[in-house]
């Protein structure tokens, strides 16, 4: 079977899954041919568009471009963003040949999964 396939049945069993628990979702992707052969994402965000959710000293990792799309559902929000300048530019698509390169490339950006959090889950927040 295809690998094509492959990765659009994850994506409609996971929607499917998300759909069946009744909860808000998202399903990320980078900027792919998904879209082609499922359905057009409901959003698209670079990392530096929600790098502000984080503490000054870490906003830097994530002041960087690397265009990803969302398929959500179950009432998900979508976060306001709290920008920062992309000062590194898509740096994803510079890093070496590597081990660890590939799981690098798919980790959910930080202040991306902290925004998501905090608009999703907002009596989780502890008080500041």
């Amino acid at each position: 079977m295809p690998a094509v396939i492959k990765a659009l049945q994850l994506f409609d069993w996971s929607a499917r899954l998300a759909a069946w628990c009744n909860c808000p979702y998202f399903i990320e992707n980078p900027v792919s041919t998904v879209s082609t052969y499922w359905r057009p994402p409901d959003f698209r965000f670079d990392p530096c568009d929600y790098a502000g959710y984080l503490p000054a000293e870490q906003q830097l990792e994530e002041a960087y471009t690397k265009r990803t799309c969302l398929w959500t559902g179950g009432g998900f929000l979508l976060p306001e963003p709290k920008a920062v300048v992309s000062i590194l530019g898509s740096k994803m698509h510079n890093l070496p040949d590597s081990k660890g390169r590939a799981n690098l490339r798919s980790a959910t950006p930080a202040g991306f999964a902290r925004a998501v959090f905090e608009a999703n889950c907002p009596t989780l927040i502890p008080t500041r």
